[in-house]
């Protein structure tokens, strides 16, 4: 994204426009994630019937225990967030991220200039716009979709 960015700023300078950028960094970003929703997403995004079944299983009934140096606390069910460590977390994340993306892009203004609403690596995320009113609506589009 740095060489994106410098690409962008390159442009501003020479076309003496305004132009902002808000970088939101979704720290926590797996344990946002709403498990039904996605289990509902992956159910839109598979032929196999095998996938949302073990997806399913691998999410529901997950007790969590907290450990503070060598202090064990109780254990309690948890129905948010997704797992990590292993190798389906990631691919469930960016499959649940690019979606709230989608619907946030749905609820924020079209642009009629032909450019990337947002830049997205990972857990950061850049909304891009000309105009500040526009880049505050995306925000708020964001808000919408991505819990806190």
């Amino acid at each position: 994204m740095v060489f994106a960015k410098q690409v962008l700023v390159n442009l501003v300078l020479d076309k003496c426009v305004d132009f902002w950028i808000l970088e939101i960094d979704l720290s926590s970003a797996f344990d946002t994630v709403i498990r039904a929703r996605l289990l509902k997403i992956i159910e839109e995004i598979t032929d196999e019937e095998d996938v949302p079944r073990m997806a399913q299983a691998l999410l529901q009934q997950t007790a969590l225990m907290i450990r503070i140096g060598s202090d064990m606390g109780e254990e309690f069910e948890t129905n948010v967030g997704s797992p990590q460590g292993d190798g389906a977390s990631p691919v469930w994340f960016t499959s649940y991220y690019e979606a709230a993306l989608k619907e946030a892009r749905q609820q924020a203004p079209q642009e009629e200039v032909v450019l990337p609403p947002e830049m997205q690596y990972a857990d950061d995320l850049d909304l891009l716009d000309f105009c500040l009113g526009k880049l505050e609506a995306k925000l708020q589009a964001c808000v919408k979709v991505f819990p806190a």
